[in-house]
């Protein structure tokens, strides 16, 4: 059973990604928007939920995720395996102390794939798939659309919508790299 269900809508600005997280009504909760380096989440009147920014001295793409106005409290990080398919991957959503919170695995070039907890428990999924017409409310400019559903609590649904953010910066910056 879903407990939220997220219509994720993608837009380049700048040719860097601008998402924005929708219920099945079609109202923004959260967006997100940033740079090659960062990103912010805020919520729709402005204020500051979270960021996201990348280290920049790491062998593979990571990123930390923060809580509130600040990058003075990291939640958590997102790593990239340094040698991985980018059609069937696995990555780990590591709390401050290195251990995995969560792990998602699938096709992120396809956005399929699923999320689980630290006991293996599904806490969301991801998918392109329509489910009940849910992405026919998009709007007409958005470059790609999926759903997040989310399916249990055990990590917080922040930290869930900041690591689909810091996906979004890992596929933007493995294509800016690629381009060169």
């Amino acid at each position: 059973m879903s407990l939220d269900t997220y219509v994720v809508e993608k837009v380049l600005h700048l040719g860097f990604p601008k998402l924005s997280f929708k219920d099945a009504n079609g109202n923004v909760l959260f967006y997100a928007n940033g740079s090659f380096l960062s990103s912010t989440l805020k919520d729709p009147q402005g204020a500051v939920l979270g960021s996201i920014s990348q280290k920049l001295i790491a062998l593979a793409p990571t990123y930390d995720l923060h809580e509130g106005d600040t990058k003075s409290r990291v939640i958590g990080s997102v790593k990239k395996a340094l040698f991985a398919m980018p059609t069937q991957m696995k990555i780990d959503i590591q709390d401050t102390s290195g251990n995995t919170v969560a792990t998602a695995n699938g096709n992120f070039l396809g956005m399929e794939f699923n999320m689980t907890d630290r006991n293996g428990a599904t806490v969301a999924k991801v998918t392109r798939k329509l489910d009940g017409g849910v992405l026919s409310k998009i709007s007409g400019l958005v470059m790609g659309a999926y759903v997040m559903k989310i399916m249990g609590k055990s990590v917080p649904t922040q930290t869930l919508v900041e690591f689909l953010v810091a996906l979004e910066l890992i596929s933007a910056s493995g294509s800016k790299s690629s381009s060169r």
